[in-house]
């Protein structure tokens, strides 16, 4: 009951309905289901999942629809579905265990069911697919294989034709016109059926003007066939998958005795997965899937595995412990297109995602110490990593260490690795804590017994072995130290040092920043020095020209040099615009944490990232302010180090967590009233709302509102809003979500 003389219309930016999950690496959903497939719908963003007694259910990313026998009143015909299908218009295809072949359109909530009446086969459907001309190809549990054209016609397929089995597990078409099929090895009565057949059609694979059931094959159409030989060797092939890399088409099978890769010249096979395969998928492999890093995931009876192709790696790794997958069955997986992976499992076990927009990388994927000081990308886009022992280069999917034949660098490189520059021709110069500086030569191969030019301290060369920092100017190395800086001139093997006695303001530099070609930033623990290279003045500013604080960690010089920001430890950042101070960015405006360690210029979207002692927070171009921490998929909130790669991808390094890669998304949260009580006794509005995201979970959200033309609320995590003594008339109450990365409902 509203309060006389006062009438509310609400605006909500965007809608939704109820709270997902955490997120995290990897959780989990449908506890409880058994999941045969999943499907992701990219246009209407979101999952379906066909079940093994459940019926069908659908997640939009806030809520989960449950499609059964009872929800559509009989409209389902069964709540056992072995397979499902997604077609060009969007409409879905469910396999059933005998009930026939269920069509649903989401859109108008239409169902309808085709039955051996219409011209299906017998049998239970195994597998389906949608060619290119949209066609549904359906494989049965020995009866061969249905076609259902757009004009309701039926074609069939049994060995009779060619095909190499009746009971078929796994169908795919590709864009050449070919028809890939996946039988079952049969025992009984001697060996029959299995491996996979390839069915070549010219213009159609049946007669032009058959119709009808039983519609035969067309005399053109050639068969070839793959896995059958030896007969005693015939595989039963579970899933088929097709991938087009660069133009050519990447034959993909997994099997009853694992994992087999076709090449593009459909003749050989690539031996990589069947030699170097682990134990666990040397037997039964139940789907295949291709993540957004081109690597090869299977699903196997205990979990899922991972296959890096890339040169030199081509490695596997199992997800199967307690942290990831614990040892189900994963019998279907799927990419979302934020880069999700998701797996449906057997047994009652659910479905898991894997969170890809945040992928952390410990000592387990091959670094040599959790704690990472620093991270490079150099010219031809490779990572580097120094951590507390030792350098590190990233392959694709695994970190790799370098090892050196000189008793002086293995000690230098048992340091902490405080600072790498690549220069001009993909070397590297290497700084450490206490072992002074290694040059690594360009093309260094991780593993490799490498003979490399260090650098130590000495008299009239580089002033200590403790170095913070290095940056390359004009092809020319210089390093921050605890002693002063030193520039050294390699084509004169000359150094050059700056003191307190030059006009340092501090000897112990933590870091450099190049303003263009015009000067050198150092930052000190008591202040900042400006070292122009025409002049060879030095310029010093301390907290009493305005600096948050003595202490400088990091320092970030815009492109046109006209804002220069100081991070500090304890004492915030500190903006410097055309030469004036500006008031100290702190907590108070946003900021993690006054200590902050790293400072990053981000392009898309266009912003600041600091990296602090209590998770990374992000200040866009609109002076929005976003915090990502470990409930996010932080390694660790103690940052050390910031990197932006050249797709954008933010790279952080942690105290103790390893090196998070961070993916950002670009999907708005959705929000929605949930309750709203007029209390006309208190003179008071009371609204309470919701909002969800695919990728932020929803007690992440945070939420700003407003009553008319008025300014937004700053972001608050409470969806829940009292207006009290509203005036009397027509008024508009507006509310909206923020996730994690910045976007807004």
């Amino acid at each position: 009951m509203a309060k006389d003389g006062l009438i509310f219309r609400l605006i909500l930016i965007g809608t939704c309905i109820a709270e997902i999950a955490a997120a995290q690496v990897w959780t989990d959903y449908l506890g409880g289901r058994s999941i045969n497939t999943v499907i992701w719908d990219s246009d209407r963003r979101q999952l379906w999942f066909a079940t093994s007694g459940d019926g069908l259910i659908s997640f939009d990313g806030t809520s989960f629809t449950s499609y059964t026998v009872e929800t559509t009143r009989g409209k389902l015909i069964t709540d056992v579905l072995t397979c499902a299908v997604l077609d060009h218009d969007g409409e879905l295809w469910l396999g059933t265990a005998g009930e026939g072949l269920i069509r649903f359109k989401p859109d108008s909530s239409k169902w309808h069911t085709y039955t051996i009446q219409h011209g299906l086969l017998p049998n239970s459907i195994s597998a389906l697919a949608v060619d290119e001309d949209g066609a549904i190809w359906i494989g049965t549990n020995g009866s061969g294989v249905n076609r259902f054209d757009r004009f309701s016609r039926w074609d069939t397929l049994t060995t009779d034709d060619g095909l190499n089995g009746n009971d078929v597990r796994s169908i795919a078409t590709d864009r050449e016109g070919y028809r890939w099929f996946g039988t079952f090895r049969n025992f009984v009565g001697g060996f029959s059926g299995g491996g996979v057949g390839r069915l070549a059609c010219a213009d159609s694979c049946f007669r032009a003007k058959s119709s009808g059931r039983g519609a035969r094959l067309h005399p053109k159409a050639v068969w070839s066939y793959y896995l059958r030989t030896p007969t005693s060797q015939r595989r039963t092939v579970n899933a088929i998958h097709i991938e087009n890399v660069e133009g050519k088409l990447h034959k993909w099978f997994a099997t009853d005795r694992g994992v087999y890769y076709l090449l593009p010249n459909n003749v050989d096979f690539d031996p990589i997965p069947q030699t170097t395969a682990p134990i666990e998928v040397q037997g039964n492999v139940r789907s295949i899937a291709v993540d957004q890093e081109g690597n090869k995931w299977f699903g196997i009876l205990s979990g899922a595995a991972r296959l890096d192709l890339s040169e030199p790696n081509r490695l596997w790794k199992i997800f199967n412990d307690a942290a990831t997958l614990s040892d189900r069955t994963i019998n279907t997986i799927t990419p979302d297109d934020d880069g999700n992976l998701w797996f449906g499992a057997l047994n009652r076990q659910g479905a898991v995602r894997m969170n890809a927009n945040f992928m952390t990388y410990t000592s387990a994927d091959g670094l040599d110490a959790n704690t990472v000081l620093t991270l490079a990308e150099d010219n031809a886009g490779t990572i580097w990593a120094g951590t507390i022992s030792g350098l590190a280069k990233f392959n694709h999917t695994l970190w790799k260490n370098f090892q050196f034949s000189n008793d002086t660098l293995r000690f230098i490189f048992r340091q902490r690795i405080t600072a790498i520059a690549p220069d001009a021709v993909n070397g590297l110069w290497v700084a450490t804590a206490a072992g002074g500086a290694v040059y690594v030569p360009p093309n260094a191969v991780p593993g490799d017994i490498l003979t490399n030019k260090f650098y130590n301290a000495s008299p009239g060369g580089l002033l200590s072995n403790s170095i913070s920092d290095v940056v390359i100017f004009k092809n020319e190395p210089w390093f921050a130290t605890i002693a002063g800086l030193s520039h050294f001139i390699p084509r004169t093997m000359q150094w050059e040092s700056f003191t307190t006695d030059s006009g340092l303001v501090n000897n112990n530099i933590q870091t450099l920043a190049l303003e263009k070609e015009n000067a050198l930033w150092c930052g000190t623990l008591n202040g900042v020095s400006r070292f122009d290279f025409k002049t060879r003045k030095w310029q010093n500013f301390t907290k009493a020209n305005g600096l948050a604080g003595n202490w400088v960690t990091d320092i970030l010089i815009s492109d046109n040099a006209d804002t220069i920001w100081f991070a500090t430890n304890g004492d915030g950042v500190s903006p410097y615009v055309n030469s004036r101070w500006q008031k100290p960015i702190t907590t108070a405006d946003g900021l993690a944490s006054n200590g902050v360690a790293a400072l990053l210029k981000s392009l898309k979207p266009a912003g600041i990232w600091f990296g602090t002692t209590n998770g990374a927070s992000f200040l866009d171009a609109k002076g929005r302010w976003t915090t990502i921490r470990t409930e996010h998929g932080l390694g660790r909130n103690v940052l050390t180090s910031l990197l932006r790669d050249r797709q954008h991808r933010i790279w952080f390094g942690t105290q103790l967590g390893g090196v998070t890669r961070y993916t950002r998304r670009f999907f708005a949260p959705t929000i929605q009233l949930r309750t709203r009580f007029d209390l006309t006794t208190s003179s008071e509005i009371v609204y309470d709302f919701i909002g969800a995201d695919i990728g932020t979970a929803t007690r992440l959200l945070r939420y700003a509102h407003k009553l008319d033309n008025s300014d937004y609320s700053p972001w608050l995590s409470d969806p829940f809003v009292r207006l009290l003594n509203p005036p009397d008339g027509l008024h508009t109450f507006y509310a909206k979500a923020i996730d994690a990365d910045g976007n807004e409902s």
